[in-house]
């Protein structure tokens, strides 16, 4: 900040003549030597944890799509079909096919007032409070014309259907004009269709429905309901629905108790990371034994804990219990 200059706390510049003049800490040569060293093997140790549990997360994500994937199974996995759906294969015998107009209608309520909430959808929180996720939530006025939606409904973004991109309203709000809003029928559990419409021959089938330029994630493809409305669609019995809705529930409580923890603990060592290398570079902690003693590399199997179990008091208690959970 002293050697910046602008208005407030936002809009500032780096003013070299000032920078020229603050003072920096300017310790011996073999200790720079030592800090840098000892940083280094720390970071590659601490990278090496940190994608470990980014490959847990990962794994864990394929875990949901495979329970997703297997919708159709999670009610009958043994009995013969009688009919089937050309983008999905074979459904089980006591399930319909209609297209999905008969289970979705969309609607176009717009906002006169803005004052509704803004919500936003998210691919794993789903649609939530858009607060939630911004430090300067938009002013009622800027969504004057926005898209009012109602509790049960679902959401869709056009533009990344192909990629699962839906939401069911838990609470009235608001979203993007460009978004699809559907009213289910009755008869139809939208949390069904909500994991239905996230499974990869889903995903395909909307791709390949979807209009505009471009392919991929750089291309401006968009899911119209006119496209949408054709496409056959299984329809289980209501009952049917919320079992497989139960079902994948039940399955999905073992995994994210998991994938909570382990992007807590990522969080963790990134902040343990920030910690450590303040406390280094500003001569908190004499590194110059310890660099002296460390090899050019990590040795294969290196784990956090060896390197930094002193360190770790300086954590907070949360940060320590959850770092001894993770040996």
């Amino acid at each position: 900040m002293t050697a910046s200059r602008g208005v407030g706390d936002i809009q500032r510049d780096l003013h070299r003549p000032s920078l020229r003049n603050v003072l920096v800490p300017l310790p011996p040569l073999d200790h720079q030597a030592a800090i840098a060293a000892y940083l280094a093997y720390a970071n590659a140790r601490i990278e090496k944890a940190i994608a470990a549990k980014r490959r847990l997360v990962r794994l864990l994500d394929e875990m949901d799509r495979s329970i997703d994937n297997n919708l159709a199974g999670a009610i009958d996995t043994r009995a013969d079909s009688n009919s089937d759906i050309e983008w999905l294969g074979s459904i089980p015998p006591s399930w319909d096919a209609v297209p999905a107009k008969r289970l979705f209608v969309e609607v176009d309520r717009r906002s006169s007032t803005g004052s509704e909430g803004l919500l936003s959808l998210r691919m794993r929180e789903g649609l939530v409070d858009a607060n939630e996720f911004t430090e300067t939530p938009i002013p009622s006025t800027d969504l004057v014309g926005y898209k009012i939606v109602r509790p049960g409904e679902i959401v869709m973004n056009r533009m990344r259907a192909a990629i699962g991109l839906f939401g069911v309203a838990k609470k009235e709000g608001l979203v993007s004009p460009d978004y699809s809003t559907l009213k289910v029928t009755r008869g139809v559990d939208p949390d069904f269709y909500l994991h239905l419409f996230k499974t990869d021959a889903a995903m395909a089938e909307f791709r390949r429905r979807s209009n505009g330029l471009g392919t991929g994630s750089s291309g401006f493809m968009r899911l119209y309901y006119e496209d949408f409305g054709p496409m056959s669609l299984p329809l289980p019995s209501i009952d049917e629905q919320r079992m497989v809705v139960r079902t994948i529930r039940r399955q999905r409580s073992e995994t994210m108790p998991l994938r909570s923890r382990a992007q807590r603990e990522v969080a963790l060592l990134q902040e343990f990371r920030n910690r450590l290398v303040a406390d280094v570079v500003t001569g908190q902690i004499d590194v110059r034994a310890i660099a002296a003693s460390l090899p050019s590399t990590p040795e294969p199997g290196d784990d956090l804990g060896a390197l930094t179990d002193d360190n770790l008091q300086e954590l907070p208690r949360e940060a320590r219990i959850e770092h001894a959970a993770s040996q």
